[in-house]
């Protein structure tokens, strides 16, 4: 009878290790796009919808990792061809609803997002890229965790959601709009989560290195403003 017992032992302990290790990075396409978490620090989970204000993109995903989580967006051939994708005004706005399971240690206390065109740079005016700048909308942005959000448009696009709390297991939607004039095939969404320092008492954020990009204005410098 020990035979049995220690291979059922050993079973449970590889679905446990296969429970707990992250998956491979995958890439999931819609809507003329495909989305991947190929730079790690989070899971992508799924992806649906269209990027409509009616159909928007619903993106699914697990943080996990003390590391910023950023979010690779491509555009696939042929998407200006699509029938969401008309020509004019507004065309080149689509509309994002997140879904994120927060599977770090820590409770999170604010969340930031920043669209960048490169990876080691800010976005710049010039790059047409943003959360909808041009009609700076307060109802497209929204949480069901944070009662209130603060974007900023220059130097860099961002978005700090705050006055909230997201515990461990627990899961946060964000609704917001991305816009980009001048499209590229590649873009990406910086995802950080701000924790709450025990000894300080204090938001600080703890998933941006040091030695990461805009790391000292994110750790001690100026919040993104409101308009």
């Amino acid at each position: 009878m020990l035979r049995p017992t220690l291979s059922l032992i050993a079973i449970t302990f590889v679905v446990l290790c296969c429970r707990l290790v992250p998956a491979q990075s995958g890439q999931i396409s819609a809507g003329g796009f495909s989305f991947s978490d190929e730079l790690g620090g989070f899971r992508l989970i799924s992806v649906s919808g269209s990027g409509t204000t009616t159909e928007p993109f619903v993106i699914v995903e697990e943080i996990f990792d003390n590391l910023p989580a950023v979010l690779v967006i491509r555009r696939q051939t042929g998407f200006e061809k699509l029938p969401s994708w008309k020509p004019g005004a507004g065309s080149k706005l689509i509309y994002v609803k997140k879904i994120i399971r927060n599977l770090t240690n820590r409770g999170w206390t604010g969340f930031d997002l920043e669209l960048r065109q490169l990876l080691d740079e800010p976005s710049r005016y010039e790059d047409g890229l943003s959360f909808n700048q041009v009609t700076r909308k307060e109802t497209d942005v929204t949480s069901d965790k944070f009662a209130d959000h603060r974007r900023r448009f220059e130097p860099r696009d961002s978005i700090r959601f705050e006055k909230g709390h997201v515990d461990t297991g627990a899961q946060l939607t964000l609704r917001l709009p991305i816009s980009d004039t001048t499209p590229v095939g590649k873009f990406y969404l910086m995802q950080e989560p701000i924790y709450l320092s025990v000894a300080s008492n204090k938001a600080i954020d703890l998933m941006v290195p040091v030695s990461a990009p805009g790391a000292a204005e994110l750790r001690g410098g100026e919040a993104p403003s409101h308009r």
